[in-house]
């Protein structure tokens, strides 16, 4: 039996009747909430306006009273392979990935020759780290369906997810071929060539990801982050401030413009004032509960020559719940701060 919500109970006693009026002998009979019935012409056609009313509602989130339509459009036609697919993706999108999964299979079941169900299956499984059963699924879609881009997207995701990054490459590669306008097909393999190690191959991705949707955050945080590890610290923090704009509340792009402003040992981009600024905006939006942002922050204020606000900070840190590691770097930092010296290079490359 599915399962309803109180409003989907009192509208399905009300198709009840319709329900009651589809029994006939003699031809295929359907069960449904424990009614046996074919439904008629008529009920067909009011399922499909039940689903696309409940596709409408899917597509702007409203997933309750779209899982309410596909209630209907079910009791009316429980043939609706279509209505139990999207269906199962309103449980997926709110988490409850059982009833996502029972809704796939019936989906599959009804449409064993149509990808969707079979990609929406994969990626549940992917979710659940399941990612055999991902790749057979994936597989399976692409056997029917070899011109999506979004499916060899999301096999190449259960690659990643396996750090089997020259198979997610693979897979990326085709989906570029395929349809070369989809940004996260760049930033995806970006992020492969980064995992291997391949900087120069990652920040080529990555702007053309960049090009390609220029106000996603992860484009311009991830190429700040492969900038930054090949050395160009000035176009690293660059990216990173792009970031920053296009999440203002992200801590963690915060700390780590603080940071390289607080620490650049080339001076390229010293700058202790914006890193005060940046270190309080990380502090203040996690609530001053992250030692490694007060870290960043007590820094800034030692590189400004203002240490009575970094020791201040730090001490904030060391109420906090650290393991013992870091508890002895904060100290270490402490005992320097006290002195009115800075930290030498080599301890300033905490993450």
């Amino acid at each position: 039996m599915e399962r309803l919500s109180s409003l989907s109970r009192i509208q399905s006693c009300i198709y009840g009747i319709l329900i009651f009026t589809c029994i006939t002998s003699g031809c295929e009979t359907y069960y449904y909430r424990g009614f046996s019935f074919k439904p008629a012409s008529n009920d067909i056609k009011e399922a499909e306006r039940c689903f696309k009313r409940g596709e409408k509602l899917y597509d702007n989130d409203e997933y309750e009273k779209a899982i309410i339509e596909f209630d209907l459009a079910i009791s009316l036609n429980p043939n609706h392979g279509h209505a139990y697919n999207t269906r199962g993706l309103c449980f997926y999108y709110q988490n409850d990935l059982d009833e996502a999964l029972k809704d796939y299979n019936r989906a599959i079941k009804l449409l064993p020759n149509q990808s969707m169900g079979y990609y929406n299956r994969a990626m549940l499984y992917c979710d659940l780290a399941e990612f055999d059963k991902a790749i057979r699924n994936y597989n399976r879609a692409i056997e029917l369906d070899p011109k999506r881009a979004i499916i060899f997207i999301g096999r190449a995701n259960v690659y990643t997810g396996k750090k089997e990054y020259k198979n997610a490459i693979k897979d990326l590669d085709v989906a570029i071929k395929l349809d070369p306008s989809i940004s996260i097909s760049f930033h995806n393999r970006g992020a492969c060539w980064y995992f291997l190690g391949n900087l120069e191959k990652a920040i080529s991705d990555y702007r053309t990801a960049i090009k390609l949707d220029p106000n996603d955050f992860d484009n311009h945080y991830n190429l700040a982050l492969a900038l930054d590890d090949s050395g160009n610290t000035k176009d690293a923090l660059a990216s990173f401030l792009q970031s920053a704009d296009l999440d203002p509340y992200n801590a963690e792009v915060r700390n780590k413009i603080a940071w390289m402003l607080a620490s650049d040992p080339n001076n390229h981009i010293h700058n202790c004032q914006k890193a005060i600024e940046y270190a309080k905006q990380a502090v203040k939006l996690t609530s001053e509960t992250d030692w490694d942002y007060l870290d960043t922050l007590a820094r800034a204020y030692a590189g400004s020559g203002e240490f009575k606000q970094a020791i201040l900070w730090l001490r904030k840190a060391l109420e906090l719940d650290l393991d013992e590691f870091s508890k002895a770097y904060i100290n270490e930092k402490l005992s320097l701060y006290e002195q009115g010296l800075l930290e030498p290079e080599e301890i300033t490359s905490v993450e």
